[in-house]
């Protein structure tokens, strides 16, 4: 697997760039995770919407989901056009339920699976690669996502806080694509269920991860001084994530 970094920026982008949108491929298909503000701009530089397996939406705040409006109108466009394309999978939250039931109207572009209830696990999203979906600790109901293709293991945490109970769902994972929306200096505020980068490297520390990608950054933030207090936590392969950037899992 391989996953390419379309946006990383929360709950804005910086100019020309995009907030949570990621890109896993497989030799066998792509699988899309999150969708915020301008991450449907950046796919089309580097996929076309037609040729996607399935959708993931960790939650239904703005920056992770705004874009699946303009992929759901693609996509009927190019029904329109007479191209032979089917209801997309999207695997979405199923609260808050205002939000879910606008998105369940959508379902002439999509084929929805509603998430909800704890831990759901061996979807088969695409070819070979199955997915499992587990709760994260956050203001409204959020989910991470672990994909198994043979025997690598590669982990998206969505929006989380601190919880060590995430350890189960983490453990062992070769690239664990992390949120670090905080700095030490504003640790008060994981209260709204954020990480600190320096919790984020904890986290993979505790759970034998082999290599952290850290995402979901303030705009503000100097990502080179995040990147040093989560390297105080965690003895692995360490990057930030790049708008653009392909790392191997």
């Amino acid at each position: 697997m391989k996953l390419q970094v379309l946006g990383c920026w929360a709950p804005y982008p910086i100019a020309g760039e995009a907030c949570s949108g990621y890109l896993v491929k497989a030799h066998d298909g792509h699988l899309l995770l999150d969708l915020g503000h301008g991450v449907f701009s950046k796919l089309q530089e580097v996929h076309h919407h037609t040729d996607l397996d399935a959708v993931f939406i960790s939650h239904l705040h703005w920056d992770h989901f705004a874009d699946l409006s303009c992929l759901r109108h693609a996509l009927l466009g190019s029904m329109r056009q007479g191209l032979e394309v089917k209801r997309l999978p999207l695997y979405i939250p199923a609260q808050p339920s205002d939000l879910f039931h606008m998105i369940s109207l959508w379902d002439d572009a999509f084929e929805i699976t509603p998430l909800e209830g704890g831990l759901i696990g061996d979807i088969p999203v695409m070819g070979e690669v199955y997915a499992s979906f587990f709760p994260v600790s956050h203001p409204i109901l959020t989910y991470g996502i672990s994909l198994f293709k043979s025997e690598k293991k590669f982990v998206y945490s969505g929006d989380t806080g601190y919880d060590e109970s995430l350890i189960e769902y983490i453990q062992g994972a070769d690239t664990f694509l992390c949120e670090a929306s905080l700095m030490e200096e504003d640790i008060h505020n994981s209260k709204w269920g954020h990480l600190t980068s320096k919790q984020a490297g904890r986290l993979s520390e505790k759970s034998g991860v082999g290599e952290l990608i850290l995402t979901h950054f303030w705009p503000d933030y100097d990502l080179g001084k995040l990147k040093e207090e989560a390297r105080g936590s965690f003895k692995g392969a360490l990057y930030t994530a790049e708008q653009f950037g392909i790392y191997n899992v």
